[in-house]
């Protein structure tokens, strides 16, 4: 039997210190168990409180000084990632609770899978969360993967 993919979540942060906080709290809230995925937040800046929290939670920051570009931030941060899925996050956007759990079975179901994206819901410039985040809502995921020789599943 083949290994179970573990996956790598990359926060990239773009100076949206406010949003910070609550995208990291949207991984850390997954239905999957916390063994399944490490959580790798890349940003430009300094920040004690929020230095001190990754740290607290054990989450890996990947400090990259004046980068050139957003590019050499994630760069960075698939360095030193571990997983064999990389997910990744804006700070400014949260995840489903189911988020991982389904990213998880998409790969082990398509087990030659290199690319996959599914469907998002926009939230509020304000940071509110629509009432479809409660604990009992299950979104149903229309998804689309690239499998070998770029073709496309839809699911």
């Amino acid at each position: 039997m083949q290994k179970i993919p573990t996956l790598s979540v990359i926060i990239i942060c773009h100076l949206r210190r406010n949003f910070l906080l609550k995208a990291i709290d949207s991984v850390m809230d997954q239905d999957l168990e916390k063994s399944e995925y490490e959580i790798i937040v890349t940003k430009a800046f300094k920040d004690p409180p929020i230095d001190k929290f990754l740290s607290d939670h054990q989450i890996k920051e990947v400090y990259v000084e004046n980068p050139p570009d957003v590019g050499e931030k994630i760069y960075q941060a698939v360095q030193v990632a571990r997983g064999e899925v990389i997910c990744f996050l804006e700070d400014d956007d949260t995840f489903y609770p189911t988020k991982l759990a389904h990213v998880l079975n998409v790969f082990k179901k398509h087990r030659q899978l290199s690319f996959y994206h599914n469907l998002f819901s926009l939230v509020s410039e304000s940071g509110e969360t629509p009432t479809y985040h409660s604990i009992n809502y299950r979104p149903q995921f229309k998804t689309y993967v690239i499998g070998p020789n770029n073709y496309i599943i839809s699911q």
